[in-house]
C-alpha cells in the first residue's frame, strides 16, 4: 500500500508499506473507427527491487509498480489484456480468443511470446463460461516480472493458492494519501519531475541507459490514469524517436504503434 511516513529530517517520505497489499482501480473508454471500447485498469505497487553485488537487478529501486489494463468491447468481452512495469517497461499483450486474428500485428506468435527474457502465452483461452474464470498472473519475486498467465476458475484456484485479500482504492486515491491530518500525493506535483512517483530513482537504469535513451529520467515510475495533469509521456519504446507514438496515455495510437488493429 503506497503510504507516507515521516523521514529522519521530519519531512513526509514515500513509500509502499508490504504489510498491507492494495490494488487501485479506474475504467477508461477509448474509440477508434471501428468502434468503443472500455479499458478496465489495475495498478499495484511494491516495496522495492533490491540490490546487491550478488543480485545486480537493472530496475533496482524504491516503490516500483504494475498496470494490468483488460480492453473490452461494448459487449463485455474481454479481448486484450495489457501488462507494463509503471516504468513503461517490459510491455506485454495478452489477446483473448475472443479478438479476430484479422486484428493481431503481423507475425504474431501462434503459441508463445519472448518478453525479455520470459516464455508467455501469445493468447489467452476463454472457454464458453468465462465469465466463471479468472485471470491469473505469477509474478517473480524481487523483480515482480510476470512469469506466467493462465486463465483459471475459481475453484481450482482455491485449491492451488492460499489466498490474500488486498484493499481496494480508486485510481485517485493515490494523490490523496493520509498523512497527519493532511494528503500527500504519491506523485511529484510540481516541477520537471512532475508525474513522477516520489523516492523512485532507479539508479542502474540512469547510468546505463539515460545516455543513449535520451532520458535522465529512465526506469522511473509514472503516474497513469484520468487524475493525471502531467506532460510526462508515458513511452513503451525506448527508441526515442518513437516515444510519443508508443505513448499508453493516447491508448489506440499506442495499440497502432504496436500493430494492434483496433
Amino acid at each position: 500500500m503506497p503510504s507516507v511516513r515521516e523521514s529522519a529530517d521530519h519531512l513526509p517520505e514515500i513509500f509502499v508499506d508490504s504489510d498491507r497489499p492494495a490494488i487501485f482501480f479506474e475504467s477508461q473508454e477509448f474509440t477508434t473507427l471501428k468502434g468503443t471500447y472500455q479499458n478496465l485498469i489495475y495498478r499495484i505497487h511494491f516495496e522495492k527491487v533490491p540490490f546487491a553485488l550478488n543480485k545486480i537487478n537493472l530496475t533496482a529501486g524504491n516503490n516500483p509498480g504494475l498496470l494490468i489494463i483488460y480492453t473490452l468491447d461494448t459487449s463485455e468481452q474481454l479481448l486484450l489484456i495489457t501488462t507494463v512495469h509503471t516504468c513503461g517497461c517490459f510491455l506485454a499483450f495478452f489477446p483473448t480468443t475472443a479478438l479476430s486474428q484479422e486484428w493481431f500485428p503481423p507475425g504474431w506468435p501462434p503459441e508463445s511470446q519472448w518478453i525479455y527474457g520470459h516464455n508467455l502465452p501469445s493468447m489467452i483461452p476463454l472457454s464458453q463460461n468465462h465469465d466463471l474464470e479468472t485471470i491469473v498472473f505469477t509474478l517473480e519475486s524481487e523483480t515482480h516480472r510476470i512469469s506466467n498467465v493462465v486463465a483459471s476458475t475459481d475453484d481450482s484456484l482455491q485449491l492451488a493458492y492460499d489466498t490474500i485479500e488486498m484493499e481496494f482504492f480508486l485510481m485517485n486515491a493515490l494523490y490523496q494519501l493520509p498523512y497527519k491530518g493532511r494528503t500527500e500525493s504519491f506523485f511529484e506535483m510540481s516541477g520537471p519531475r512532475k508525474g513522477f512517483v516520489k523516492n523512485n530513482t532507479k539508479i542502474l537504469e540512469r547510468l546505463l541507459m539515460s545516455w543513449w535513451a535520451f532520458d535522465f529520467y529512465v526506469g522511473r515510475d509514472k503516474a497513469f490514469g484520468s487524475a493525471d495533469t502531467s506532460d510526462i509521456i508515458f513511452y513503451t519504446s525506448l527508441k526515442f524517436w518513437a516515444r510519443k507514438a508508443s505513448d499508453m496515455k493516447d491508448f489506440p495510437g499506442f495499440l497502432s504503434y504496436w500493430g494492434w488493429k483496433f
